[in-house]
């Protein structure tokens, strides 16, 4: 119990389609006290973004059907101030009042994907810079090096049109 209760981790567990056990950071998250959820019954799916409620929703079944013990899988949920949080998901089966629930453990995963997105955002400028660099030191063809240059300031902003002014 202490476990749950200190984790850093988003914890919950669900039976029926109902929490029924949600530890603090749960609360913290989507400002839920954990007495209103024995006096107003709700399921995980609400806090759920769109796109990945099916997922939810499937993988719940099939966790509670016994298809399989335990899955990981990313799902994008919205906290209590309307923001999208990414969440990397671990569910497994619990025995609870003579049938199978289902726990979850949530790892906030949105900082680690910002991050990913950055780095290769950044990789993206590199090779472009290297590939404008290695066009103005191979030819002086002027076409070619502007269709280049071109070609990779799309790949860093895209773009649907741009205009090229030469100045004596």
């Amino acid at each position: 119990r202490r476990l749950i209760e200190q984790s850093n981790d988003v914890i919950y567990v669900e039976y029926q389609n109902r929490l029924v056990i949600i530890n603090p950071k749960f609360s913290e998250v989507f400002g839920i006290p954990p007495s209103s959820i024995e006096q107003f019954p709700i399921g995980f799916s609400q806090f759920v973004n769109e796109e990945t409620q099916d997922l939810l929703l499937k993988n719940h079944d099939a966790i509670q059907k016994q298809e399989v013990a335990n899955l990981q899988f990313e799902l994008t949920a919205i906290n209590q101030q309307g923001d999208k949080i990414l969440f990397e998901a671990s569910l497994a089966q619990y025995p609870f009042q003579g049938g199978i629930a289902v726990q979850s453990v949530l790892r906030d995963i949105t900082d680690r994907k910002r991050a990913e997105q950055s780095e290769r955002d950044q990789r993206i400028l590199a090779e472009s810079l290297r590939d404008t660099a290695a066009v103005l030191n191979s030819t002086i063809e002027f076409d070619l090096v502007v269709s280049r240059i071109l070609n990779n300031v799309g790949r860093v902003v895209p773009h649907t049109s741009s205009t090229v002014m030469l100045i004596d």
